[in-house]
């Protein structure tokens, strides 16, 4: 409350108190004059001094509801400055960048000069979310979940990020997973224009190498196992690993499991969760129980009943297989062919120089006719 206000009321207050006075001694002084008594001048001063209260009551009470407004106004400015103050920072705000790259919008999405693998053909904030599934990630944008730091440290000098402590760049935190801290400048980690992870990756003359153990390797041409980087086997012009992948025709394939074993179909076979090696005709690897080889020919073997047969080595009769006999190199059925000098004919004979089928054909007067 200014100087003034008080000035004013504390004159308003006297006056009513002195008007009030001099009005009631006057009407006493009379009332003495007629009664002249000490009880009337008694009465006198009592109403005097009520008079006076009054007033001293009202003027207090203006004071008060003075004093309230202002204190009402001074709670509405504290109110209002934080807000004031919010809505200051919150329109200074930097816009995020834009993308120049050249992207397609149904697979990818930019953000702040970025450009990220769409979440199951959903956009997200890739610095408060990941994609479960991504290194690249597949499925539904989650919300990350950090880690707490056990160990103590100076939070003037350093941060905690993920369970990680770090330097602060020039007095601030940042990631550590987008970012680099370069000249007390956090930059954002790009190699070659490709975004990465410095924690588990690294950027040497824009080629991105990835980290086994204690150093770094380039996945192009290296591979990572139990913390220790090898070189990957070539294929054509194509990099491969021959513990996952195999090589036919400068073509890389992945490999196949047998039971808890990656084998190359190509040159094992896989029974009861057992891997095996198969077999070679020419330069054709074969399953020798599914499988024949002539000539440095594959063929597939025949059924007899449920069994698998081979007709070049083996006969079937009544639903049940039969070692042929072998005449010179070849193996023949005895019940139809017979053998002479190595050489194998049919069992009949039509003259002297034919041999027939007799379930096909006939002979009559040395000659063969067909039924």
């Amino acid at each position: 409350m200014n100087k003034v206000k008080i000035l004013a009321i504390t004159i308003i207050v006297l006056f009513a108190g002195t008007s009030l006075s001099h009005a009631g001694f006057g009407d006493l002084a009379n009332m003495a004059k007629k009664k002249a008594t000490e009880e009337a001048k008694k009465q006198a001063t009592d109403a005097v001094l009520k008079a006076g209260g009054k007033a001293l009551k009202a003027g207090a009470k203006v004071l008060y509801d003075e004093d309230e407004d202002e204190e009402e106004d001074e709670d509405e400015d504290a109110q209002e400055a934080p807000q004031k103050q919010y809505r200051a920072k919150a329109s200074s705000k930097p816009a995020l960048k834009e993308c120049d790259a050249t992207f397609n919008p149904k697979k990818k999405f930019c953000y702040d000069g970025v450009v990220y693998n769409l979440c199951n053909g959903t956009s997200y904030n890739p610095t408060t979310h990941i994609c479960p599934g991504d290194e690249n990630y597949a499925d539904k944008p989650t919300l990350r979940t950090f880690k707490k730091c056990d160990a103590i440290f100076n939070p003037k000098k350093k941060f905690c990020y993920d369970g990680g402590i770090y330097d602060l760049c020039d007095d601030m935190s940042y990631n550590p997973t987008t970012h680099i801290c370069s000249g007390d400048i956090a930059n954002r980690a790009l190699c070659n224009g490709t975004q990465y992870n410095p924690l588990k990756q690294k950027c040497e003359n824009n080629i991105l190498l990835a980290a086994c153990g204690g150093t770094t390797y380039n996945p192009a041409t290296h591979g990572c196992k139990n913390n220790t980087a090898f070189a990957l086997s070539k294929c054509g012009t194509t990099f491969y690993d021959p513990e996952t992948h195999g090589c036919k025709n400068n073509a890389v394939f992945a490999l196949s499991k047998c039971g808890a074993i990656i084998y190359n179909p190509a040159t094992h076979g896989c029974k009861n969760n057992t891997a095996f090696a198969l077999s070679k005709c020419g330069t054709t690897f074969y399953d020798p129980e599914m499988h024949g080889c002539k000539d440095n020919a594959v063929f597939v073997l025949s059924k007899c009943g449920a069994i698998i047969y081979d007709p070049e080595t083996q006969g079937c009769k009544n639903n049940t297989v039969f070692a042929l006999p072998k005449c010179g190199a070849t193996f023949y059925d005895p019940e139809t062919h017979e053998c002479k000098n190595n050489t194998v004919f049919e069992l009949l004979r039509c003259g002297a120089t034919e041999f027939y089928n007799p379930k096909t054909h006939e002979c009559r007067f040395s000659t063969v006719f067909a039924k």
